[in-house]
């Protein structure tokens, strides 16, 4: 018998940490609203380039210990994402204790995932098991600049017809096309002008949410766009996902990302009475000629009280690291089917044997440690 619970406590890929966006996975209906979706002239961001600048490498550690005193296991099976390489991040290397090989998850955007399948031999392991994936991660500070200032950056990425339709996708998260979330963003006048250029649409749309939404963490919560333009307020990962969705429903690619600020975990730390570990989640956008733009909005609406409201647009220290991006990474767990989660900024779980989960404890740590610039 298999048994298990998440660990939200809420094609192989080989070694690499590099990855390909698969959008023809995607239903047919919600291909085709992206392959659709307007386009406007480059021209219009042609007063804007993005500094990139190395920041700081670092090497991050997750680890879970499981604590489960009813339980007799036969063995572990673990999935946790593996950090991709994209913009403001280049990674080194992955490791996970014990063991795993790499593989995609089932989705669209074809994320790396890591999956660890551990035998238990003895007693040790029959009722707690210990579990760490570590990177080494080149860290970039990203800042939106003007024109004006006379410099500018290396040329900007291109975007594929394929990584340009896979963020533009409706999915049940970014469910731009649900009438409640057209009613909502009409009344705001959140649709673009001919003249207006993805940079000037999204810094338009950052400020209107920084000013009108609320911050809420309840940990177990409705993130997707549709739900969260109506209430009013969330936490960070529903307000990047509620972003995102303006800006894909108007032909710009835009995306969640999920991980953890670079920065060690404070022991016994709690957010709302929630243990916390650093999550967190932000969102980016792809302005031609420009290059993906970082956002915060969560981090605006908690701490930004100036008039405009754009300390955190298109700004960004090299103080994030991302495990993935978007909400529903699916994978086939082989014993329960395929399985999908929101977000996996911790690692699925399951045991085969007798038992159960009952009381189960869970310990947590997440540290960072610089490394010497010299290596």
């Amino acid at each position: 018998m298999w048994i298990g619970v998440w660990g939200v406590m809420e094609g192989p890929y080989g070694d690499s940490t590099a990855w390909a966006v698969a959008p023809e996975k995607a239903p047919r209906e919600a291909h085709q609203i992206a392959e659709q979706a307007p386009r406007w002239p480059a021209k219009l961001n042609r007063d804007f380039w993005l500094e990139v600048k190395p920041a700081r490498t670092v090497v991050a550690r997750y680890s879970l210990s499981i604590h489960a005193p009813h339980l007799e296991a036969q063995r572990w099976l673990i999935f946790a994402a593996q950090p991709p390489e994209c913009a403001g991040q280049a990674v080194r290397r992955v490791t996970t204790t014990p063991s795993s090989r790499t593989l995609a998850d089932l989705s669209p955007l074809a994320q790396p995932l890591r999956i660890t399948r551990f035998p238990v031999r003895g007693s040790r392991w029959k009722s707690a098991f210990d579990y760490q994936i570590e990177c080494e991660v080149e860290l970039s500070a990203r800042v939106l600049r003007s024109t004006s200032g006379g410099a500018q950056g290396a040329a900007a990425p291109q975007l594929s017809d394929a990584e340009r339709i896979a963020w533009l996708l409706p999915t049940a998260q970014f469910n731009y096309i649900d009438e409640s979330f057209r009613a909502w963003q009409a009344a705001r006048s959140l649709t673009r002008r001919t003249d207006e250029g993805e940079i000037d649409f999204a810094r338009r749309v950052f400020q209107i949410l920084a000013r009108e939404l609320t911050y809420e963490y309840l940990g177990d919560q409705d993130r997707c766009a549709s739900f969260v333009c109506q209430a009013g307020k969330s936490d960070c990962g529903g307000m990047a996902i509620l972003y995102a969705s303006v800006l894909r429903s108007q032909g710009i690619p835009a995306r969640a990302r999920v991980g953890r600020w670079a920065q060690s975990a404070v022991r016994g730390q709690t957010l709302n009475q929630i243990p916390y570990h650093q999550a967190h989640v932000k969102a980016e956008f792809f302005a031609q000629g420009v290059g993906w733009v970082p956002v915060d909005l969560s981090s605006a609406v908690e701490h930004d009280r100036s008039p405009a409201r754009l300390r955190y647009f298109g700004a960004e220290s090299g103080n994030f690291i991302t495990f993935h991006f978007d909400a529903g990474l699916s994978f086939d767990t082989h014993y329960f089917g395929v399985k999908t989660m929101t977000f996996m900024q911790k690692p699925a779980y399951w045991a085969s044997g007798a038992g159960n989960f009952d009381e189960v404890r869970l310990d947590e740590d997440w540290r960072v440690d610089p490394v010497a610039a010299s290596r």
